[in-house]
């Protein structure tokens, strides 16, 4: 009768141990659809980026055709009012235009160093821009070898469950029924050991002495 409670108990922590790596690799295969996200969201703010490097010098581009078109305008009402001085023969009018020129012509300055300004700064963007791209592909890369290596371990994983899922059922298919149940109502509840060994006379978990 020992013999055989002993034989039950030895199953049990043997069912116990499979229980637990069935457990183990359970765990691992939930995680993988994190580290793939984890992946995936690492590349899209690369990407994100990018987009942005891009949206800036679009919007410079934009800004100096805006600036050269307000200089092309000024210049033609400079050159309509250099027109007009042509007819003057009042020194007055001819001086007020003379300063409106002059004006006009300051604002084209101020517009020109605006514009000269600006395309320095869309070529540093342009270089910004360019060195995201390429930070985007190696990003790629990296993701594509990722993914490669998390498929490759999730396949790994599932032969070992299938492996240890066929171990535990021939186990358990040995153990008496009325202990199995018993068992697995305990490890329902205690997530952990169900089961432990016996250690001279004594319970391996709580080390009281056991009746013989």
């Amino acid at each position: 009768m020992c013999a055989m409670i002993t034989d039950s108990l030895d199953l049990l922590l043997e069912l116990q141990e499979y229980d637990r790596k069935l457990s183990s690799i359970r765990e691992k295969l939930r995680e993988l659809p994190r580290l793939k996200a984890q992946a995936q969201e690492a590349f899209e703010k690369k990407k994100e980026l990018l987009k942005q490097a891009r949206e800036r010098v679009k919007k410079g581009a934009l800004h100096v055709r805006q600036l050269e078109g307000e200089i092309d305008d000024l210049r033609k009402k400079v050159t309509k009012l250099r027109q007009q001085q042509m007819q003057i023969k009042s020194n007055e009018e001819y001086r007020a235009l003379e300063k409106e020129i002059a004006q006009m012509e300051e604002q084209i300055r101020t517009l020109e160093d605006d514009e000269l300004n600006e395309m320095e700064i869309i070529e540093k963007m342009e270089r910004q821009a360019s060195e995201a791209e390429k930070e985007v592909k190696d990003a790629e890369t990296v993701l594509k070898a990722d993914m490669r290596m998390l498929d490759e371990r999730e396949a790994e994983l599932k032969l070992q469950e299938e492996s240890a899922r066929r171990y535990r059922e021939d186990i358990a298919r040995q153990v008496p029924t009325e202990l199995l149940e018993r068992y697995e109502r305990i490890l329902k509840h205690v997530g952990d050991f169900a089961a432990v060994p016996i250690e001279n006379g004594n319970c391996g978990g709580c080390h009281m002495r056991l009746p013989t």
